[in-house]
């Protein structure tokens, strides 16, 4: 699969994320034309839910995840309307995160990631123009 303009530029800005925030790393991630799926590990301790790094209606933590998330997603856009003149939404609303909690649960996701561009052909939204 090869990578059209705005693909580059999300593994680009994906890349340039974890040089930016060190209490993130990037494991397996993979770009497909229509969404992307990645491991992102987080490179601290972290307790259940103190109620300082929680997330709450009005506000936000800058080393939560939802805030790395926000931050990479506005790079994204910002440079896909400057370089290729994009103008639609690129982002959907929310984006889903599981919590990997053992060595199998990772082995699974990994596997996924690193294999989804294969099964690009079955996805229910594939276009051969894409």
């Amino acid at each position: 699969m090869c990578l059209s303009n705005i693909g580059a530029i999300i593994w680009e800005e994906w890349e340039q994320t974890f040089r930016m925030r060190p209490d993130f790393s990037s494991g397996a991630f993979i770009v497909m034309p229509n969404h992307w799926h990645a491991i992102v590990n987080i490179n601290r301790t972290v307790h259940t839910a103190p109620v300082n790094r929680i997330e709450s209606f009005g506000g936000s933590k800058s080393d939560s995840l939802a805030t790395m998330m926000r931050g990479m997603q506005a790079a994204m856009t910002s440079r896909a309307r400057k370089e290729c003149g994009y103008s639609g939404q690129l982002w959907q609303r929310n984006f889903y995160e599981h919590v990997i909690r053992n060595e199998q649960d990772y082995n699974r996701i990994y596997r996924y990631i690193i294999n989804n561009n294969k099964k690009w052909g079955r996805d229910c939204f594939y276009r051969d123009e894409l």
